[in-house]
């Protein structure tokens, strides 16, 4: 067996989307909706080092942590292949997106070190296999339910039929390149109560049912930015914050969103707009940080090394 192996899964952004967690097969359990994968995400390395303790150790971006979803995705690798967790194991994460504010860091982490775990063990599952692993450690967790199937392809993608990889639906529509994603990040946006009231739910399925079918119609980038907008103003999610960088952006005319779930603003552009909406961002008076990326030609994947 090898000493140490590399995957990398991309951040996440959901335009608009519906709660499918009624199922009582975890498997099963997900979302519906569409968004896309950044060629920005979480790199993975797992290695295994002489040590006499059994407790694995954790880093993100070279800081010790106790990382509860990657405990979760050790935990149920090591149950599949009925063996112990071995001693002396360690697991670095260099996440390159920002935390908690709907960018899919957690998925990307589970998913890269699935894949990672995978190759270290001389590849006993699929890929699909090694996905559905890191779909359960996130809805167990609870951190997420549909980034996994969609860190599995690249491109602009939409989420047909909920589930882990190989039992929810996933199309991809590859977009053009020189498009860039320029972002203002505020922070997390609390949702958990917000997604378990029966009016709010109500109210994402209504806004969710008429959004696929109007992408579907034209999956671009363009409309994509118009169909998520209108979804997150039917839904009532824009914040004030989020709501005075919308305003800006509408004054250039350039089409803006926030992502679900996080209180920031996002939006896809040429790169030729770059001065343009950094001007806009120069406004923002509230602490924010900005963050850039283009969008993933491919989804998750092991690093091969030689």
């Amino acid at each position: 067996m090898m000493d140490h192996a590399k995957a990398w899964a991309p951040g996440h952004i959901t335009g608009f989307f519906d709660i499918c967690d009624e199922s009582d097969d975890i498997l099963k359990k997900g979302s519906c909706g569409a968004g896309f994968s950044l060629s920005k995400g979480c790199t993975t390395t797992v290695a295994i080092k002489k040590s006499s303790t059994a407790i694995p150790q954790y880093f993100i971006n070279n800081t010790a942590d106790n990382a509860m979803v990657s405990a979760k995705v050790i935990t149920l690798f090591f149950s599949r292949l009925g063996i112990c967790v071995p001693k002396g194991l360690k697991i670095m994460h260099n996440i390159e997106v920002p935390f908690g504010a709907g960018f899919g860091s957690s998925g990307a982490g589970a998913f890269s070190l699935s894949l990672a775990l995978n190759k270290l063990y001389g590849l006993p599952l699929s890929d699909i296999e090694a996905g559905q692993i890191a779909h359960v450690a996130e809805a167990e967790c609870k951190t997420g339910l549909g980034t996994v199937l969609g860190d599995t392809v690249g491109g602009i993608e939409t989420r047909t039929a909920p589930g882990a990889p190989g039992i929810g639906e996933v199309l991809s529509f590859p977009q053009l390149r020189g498009t860039t994603l320029f972002c203002c990040v505020f922070g997390p946006l609390s949702t958990t109560s917000a997604l378990s009231d029966p009016q709010q739910r109500q109210k994402i399925r209504e806004a969710y049912g008429t959004s696929l079918q109007s992408f579907l119609r034209h999956p671009v980038i363009a409309h994509f930015m118009l169909v998520s907008r209108n979804f997150a103003e039917q839904t009532g999610f824009i914040t004030n914050e989020v709501r005075i960088v919308l305003n800006l952006f509408d004054k250039k005319n350039i089409p803006a969103t926030m992502p679900m779930f996080g209180e920031a603003v996002y939006t896809i552009a040429d790169i030729s707009l770059k001065e343009t909406i950094m001007g806009i961002f120069a406004q923002i008076k509230k602490p924010h940080t900005l963050f850039e990326s283009t969008i993933a030609e491919q989804g998750a994947h092991v690093i091969d090394e030689h």
